[in-house]
C-alpha cells in the first residue's frame, strides 16, 4: 500500500508539485462488441484504442502565479506531464504527453484560490523511474541503475524537466557495464538549454543491462529532474 505524501509532479518547465495536493494519470482501453452466433451465449469484446488522461488540483500561492502563464499554455502545445509516485531518487515514476484540456482558478472570499486543470494525452502512458531530481549549484553526479530491460541495441526514453534555472545546464546520461561507473561505455547529453522547460531524447545503448546515471552541469544553479523509461 502506498499513501501519497510527497509526490514529484512535472509538467513541461513546471513543478507542479509545488501547486497541487491532487493528481490522476488515467488510462482505459476502449472496448468495441465482438459477439457473434459462435460466440456460446458469452459476450465477446475486442480492444480497439487506448484513452489516457491526466489532471491535477491543488491551490495557488502568491509566489506562484508566474507559473500560471507556463500552465495557461496554448493548446496545441504538447508537454510531457511526469508524476513519480515517492520522492526519492529510484522510485516509480509515469509520463504522458499532455495539453491543456481545461482550466480554471478561483475560489470565493476568504477562501485559498482554487487550481484545476485537465489533459488530453497523446501516445501511450509510460511506466519507469525518477534518476535524478536535485538543486544544482555547480555540478552533480546522480546515484545509478541497472536497466535490466535494455539490450544491447536498445532504447532509453529520457525524459527532463527543468523547473528553475539561473543561465543555462547540461544534463548527460552515461551508461556503463559495471556499477562503479568506472568504465563509460555511453556518454549522451540529454539536455542542454538555458530556460525552464522539458525535453524528451530517445538513446542506444551499446551494452545490455546497462548501469545508468545522470551528470548535471550547471553555469549558476538549476532545478531538475531527469526520468529514465525501458
Amino acid at each position: 500500500m502506498t499513501i501519497l505524501r510527497s509526490p514529484q509532479i512535472f509538467w513541461g518547465g513546471v513543478y507542479v508539485s509545488a501547486l497541487s495536493s491532487a493528481v490522476s494519470i488515467e488510462s482505459e482501453v476502449e472496448t468495441q462488441d465482438a459477439t457473434n452466433f459462435a460466440s456460446q451465449g458469452t459476450r465477446n469484446m475486442a480492444a480497439s484504442f487506448i484513452n489516457n488522461a491526466a489532471s491535477f488540483e491543488g491551490q495557488v500561492y502568491a509566489d506562484t502565479y508566474e507559473k500560471l502563464d507556463l500552465l495557461t499554455q496554448d493548446t496545441n502545445d504538447i508537454q510531457p506531464f511526469t508524476v513519480a509516485i515517492e520522492d526519492y531518487e529510484g522510485a516509480v515514476a509515469y509520463s504522458v504527453l499532455a495539453h491543456q484540456q481545461s482550466f480554471s482558478h478561483g475560489g470565493a472570499v476568504g477562501e485559498l484560490v482554487n487550481l484545476s486543470v485537465g489533459m488530453f494525452t497523446k501516445g501511450k502512458c509510460k511506466r519507469g523511474i525518477m534518476a535524478f531530481n536535485r538543486e544544482i549549484d555547480s555540478s552533480d553526479v546522480g546515484a545509478g541503475f541497472r536497466l535490466e530491460n535494455i539490450a544491447a541495441g536498445g532504447e532509453i526514453e529520457v525524459i527532463s524537466h527543468v523547473h528553475d534555472i539561473d543561465s543555462g545546464i547540461t544534463l548527460t546520461l552515461e551508461l556503463s557495464d559495471v556499477s562503479d561507473f568506472s568504465n563509460i561505455v555511453d556518454s549522451v547529453d540529454v539536455m542542454n538549454q538555458t530556460t525552464v522547460g522539458a525535453a524528451m531524447v530517445k538513446v542506444t545503448s551499446s551494452i545490455a543491462k546497462p548501469y545508468a546515471r545522470i551528470t548535471a552541469y550547471a553555469n549558476l544553479s538549476a532545478d531538475a529532474a531527469v526520468f529514465l523509461f525501458q
